[in-house]
């Protein structure tokens, strides 16, 4: 549903893009925005999270 929505805007999202050792969820490369849905299998990956957040936010 979400992804409906946003495929309509420009810049346009792409959907699993591979960064590193990581598969964002959408992301958007002109404005290097990616976004996450984290669900409940991610309940309990606080660490893992803040890795990949560390990681995204090095390569810009």
């Amino acid at each position: 549903m979400v992804w409906k929505a946003l495929s309509r805007y420009r810049p346009r999202f792409t959907r699993q893009l591979v960064v590193g050792p990581y598969i964002l969820d959408m992301a958007c490369r002109t404005a290097k925005l990616a976004l996450e849905f984290d669900g409940s299998q991610h309940h309990d990956a606080l660490a893992y999270d803040q890795r990949r957040t560390a990681f995204l936010e090095s390569q810009g």
